[in-house]
């Protein structure tokens, strides 16, 4: 990938020292590269480094006049500033798309052949937008965590993002996007780190509550699902930080994530993201793009918040809402709501997921230990 450094020296390398010696005919052979630009050492920035070659850039767009020479021919053709390179392959609307769905850092590399370093700032300020008031209702709710359990001044903070999701314009206007409701981190124990993920569960009523599978992260797997009934979704992450940091870019460049307007801990975690990867700590931004990437990428959550709510207007049909609550967590009058709300509603839904064959798809996981369960006989 093109973040990763093991990944672009293993290409240079095999294109030193394998394909430079295939060519059939040593005199007079030679090599043509075609590339996008990914990167500042990509395979065009390692040969162009060397020196001996001859350049031909061709930017979806002209950030200036520019001369192109064709190397064989010695055409020129003359760009001004702002024109488009194939308008009718891909006009303004078509890049300003990309431009969107990339990030600003990507489209920079792979349209305009602008490689540029990341420095500190993968993340910038004023990509973030801003709200004054939460919207009453969201289609999805995620809690992720990037956990660590050492106390020491030095140690990593464990952290945790809640992100609600909003797909079109609510009733009193709020724009649709990516709320950050509360971000959280500390250098706490194992026993407090737990009761911190139980708290926020039951504060934000999550429909995903994402941890990444891997080091101390399973341990606060193992135990909630031990004696809770939160909907966990483990996480397996590849790749080093900044490929990870890259997938959610787009998505923040594009002005999708809000912050609350006057929350104490705002300044704290711009800070941080916006820092990144410069900043001492980067666990505000783990649990970002947990948070993020979990959300472009669930198309299931919907399904399961009525999954989870159903459960729990079972145990208070069955028992009581007392009980309802003590099992989910939750306060007594926050499961008579669901009940009130959702009473038999949502059946159409699942008589649409059972039309479309998804009772039967590999998005059906248990709660509590993250396996795929599959149609068959029981008992």
């Amino acid at each position: 990938m093109a973040e990763s450094d093991a990944e672009r020296t293993t290409a240079i390398r095999w294109f030193d020292e394998t394909l430079g010696s295939r060519l059939d005919d040593k005199k007079t052979g030679r090599v043509v590269v075609i590339e996008q630009r990914t990167h500042q050492t990509d395979l065009s920035g390692h040969l162009l480094a060397q020196g001996g070659w001859e350049h031909l850039c061709l930017p979806a767009e002209f950030e200036r006049r520019t001369t192109i020479v064709m190397p064989r021919s010695g055409r020129e053709i003359t760009k001004d500033e702002g024109e488009l390179l194939w308008p009718e392959r891909e006009g303004r609307a078509e890049l300003a798309a990309a431009r969107v769905r990339l990030g600003e850092y990507a489209y920079q590399c792979q349209y305009l052949q602008l490689p540029v370093a990341r420095g500190g700032n993968c993340f910038r300020r004023e990509w973030f937008g801003t709200f004054r008031s939460i919207p009453e209702h969201f289609d999805s709710v995620v809690t992720a965590w990037d956990c660590a359990f050492k106390q020491t001044q030095t140690a990593d903070y464990s952290a945790c993002v809640t992100i609600g999701q909003l797909e079109e314009r609510g009733p009193n206007g709020e724009l649709p996007g990516l709320y950050l409701l509360h971000a959280w981190h500390g250098r706490v124990s194992f026993s407090e780190l737990k009761r911190q993920a139980k708290q926020f569960a039951r504060q934000f009523r999550p429909d995903a509550v994402v941890i990444e599978d891997a080091a101390s992260g399973q341990s606060l797997l193992q135990e909630l699902r031990i004696d809770t009934d939160l909907p966990l979704q483990p996480v397996k992450v590849a790749g080093d930080k900044l490929v990870r940091a890259a997938a959610a870019e787009p998505t923040i460049s594009a002005g999708r994530v809000m912050v609350p307007e006057g929350a104490p801990w705002v300044e704290g975690f711009l800070r941080e993201v916006c820092a990144f990867p410069a900043a001492p700590h980067d666990d505000f931004v783990d649990s970002l793009v947990h948070a993020i990437v979990h959300l472009r990428s669930d198309p299931t959550l919907e399904w399961r918040r009525w999954v989870r709510d159903q459960a729990i207007i079972d145990a208070a049909r069955d028992y009581s809402a007392e009980a309802a609550a003590l099992r989910f967590g939750m306060q007594v009058d926050e499961v008579q709501e669901i009940v009130d709300d959702y009473d038999d509603a949502g059946r159409e839904l699942v008589e649409e997921y059972e039309r479309l064959g998804r009772l039967h798809d590999p998005y059906w996981r248990c709660y509590h230990c993250g396996q795929e369960i599959v149609p068959g006989p029981t008992g």
